[in-house]
């Protein structure tokens, strides 16, 4: 279940940055594993969710997509790792900062403009000129929230990573379980390990 906490907030990001860069952290895996649903309930339940301050943002029958603080990203993709052979990973690191702090310094403008417009309207003389006033300030309202969505869902994305793990069923003679054992004639790999420990 997702814990309670706090809304972002978009402009405490900003100024709140103590570096030049706001990242977007974000990680893909492919896993094997031998119970895919007991994999998916160790990292929803301890390993990587509620443990490192995150949640489960969605989850399908072999997938789960979790958040966790980006302070404990690298931590999440090491408890990952842990949770079975790692076919495949994908981890990506995007700097935001330029786009972040361009929309803010088009919102601080865009709210300046509403301010005049607002006052041009309440000083119009006639109806032709109130609505060429009224459609302006329509128009620089929905850019206005426009952009403040933008900076909430980058806002979300810097402050709360994602990982999104892929499980895949593999057999109990897994290729790990392989490397311990150095068979003499290549036929016998057809017949599986298991067969062979069984033969007495």
């Amino acid at each position: 279940m997702r814990p309670a906490r706090t809304v972002v907030d978009a402009e405490r990001v900003a100024t709140d940055a103590t570096t030049p860069s706001l990242m977007v952290y974000t990680a893909g895996f492919h896993v094997g594993v031998y119970q895919v649903r007991q994999a998916q309930m160790a990292i929803a339940e301890a390993e990587a969710a509620a443990e490192l301050g995150g949640f489960v943002a969605s989850q399908t029958d072999d997938t789960i997509v979790i958040r966790v603080p980006a302070a404990r990203f690298y931590e999440a993709v090491e408890r990952v790792s842990g949770t079975g052979d790692v076919l495949h990973r994908d981890l990506r690191a995007t700097d935001v900062s330029e786009e972040f702090r361009d929309n803010d310094i088009r919102l601080r403008n865009l709210e300046a403009m509403r301010v005049r417009l607002e006052e041009l309207l309440s000083r119009a003389s006639d109806v032709e000129d109130a609505l060429r006033v009224e459609r302006e300030l329509e128009r620089v309202t929905v850019e206005l929230e426009r952009l403040r969505g933008r900076q909430r869902f980058l806002a979300d994305r810097i402050s709360l990573s994602a990982l999104a793990i892929t499980f895949r069923p593999i057999a109990s003679e897994s290729i790990r379980d392989a490397e311990f054992f150095v068979l003499p004639f290549p036929w016998l790999r057809t017949l599986g390990i298991s067969s062979l420990l069984r033969v007495e």
